[in-house]
């Protein structure tokens, strides 16, 4: 069961979180409000636009990005169109070559010879495990003229390119919306200050008199 107490303790715990409700409400929906200070609707109105903003540029933003994103995948695709897999003959074991760290992998450039689409001999040095022997035969990637090329890109990899475009786009307008909103809200409260300081110089004089008395 309830006490009295407990109840008026929760009303007083509930009172200033509804207060602040209340005033916002009041100052999106009656921003002439006497009580309401200029700096108040100035602070409230550039939020609302900010916030505007964000919904209606957002949507545009991501759809434009990740357009992108997939034109220039398919101009990718499109490049890479007479790329071909071969396979290389390593020369030596990678072991006897230089490690290196490629994002969470671990290659060796070792030489190798392989025959061009066009049927010329090539040779080179192709990226391999670590454990590769010389002899061994591996896949790579050549272009039409032999020449050895990364793995083209896939409709997979665009795809990823169209969500991680549009995702960092989206937090990047967040990011700025957020900043300007807090920038605002800084710059209200300087005025505020202001006002209240200047309210005080005003007022002090007389409350002090008033207090003293005759």
């Amino acid at each position: 069961m309830t006490t009295p107490g407990a109840r008026a303790g929760g009303e007083e715990h509930q009172f200033p979180r509804q207060s602040r409700l209340l005033r916002c409400l009041r100052l999106i929906a009656w921003p002439g409000s006497s009580w309401a200070r200029l700096v108040d609707r100035a602070e409230t109105a550039a939020v609302l636009a900010l916030v505007i903003g964000f919904l209606v540029v957002a949507p545009f933003l991501a759809l434009y990005t990740a357009h992108g994103a997939a034109s220039s995948g398919l101009r990718d695709l499109s490049a890479e169109r007479g790329w071909r897999q071969v396979s290389a003959v390593l020369r030596q074991d990678a072991s006897s070559a230089d490690l290196q760290i490629q994002g969470d992998w671990v290659i060796a450039w070792v030489a190798a010879t392989w025959q061009g689409p066009d049927g010329r001999p090539q040779a080179g040095r192709v990226p391999v495990p670590p454990k590769s022997r010389a002899g061994q035969h591996v896949e790579i990637w050549v272009t039409s003229s032999g020449r050895l090329v990364y793995p083209p890109v896939s409709h997979a990899d665009i795809t990823a390119r169209e969500v991680s475009g549009a995702v960092l786009a989206e937090a990047g307008l967040a990011t700025a919306t957020a900043l300007l909103a807090g920038t605002v809200h800084l710059v209200a409260n300087r005025r505020r200050l202001k006002g209240w300081a200047a309210d005080w110089e005003a007022t002090a004089p007389k409350w002090t008199s008033r207090r003293a008395g005759p």
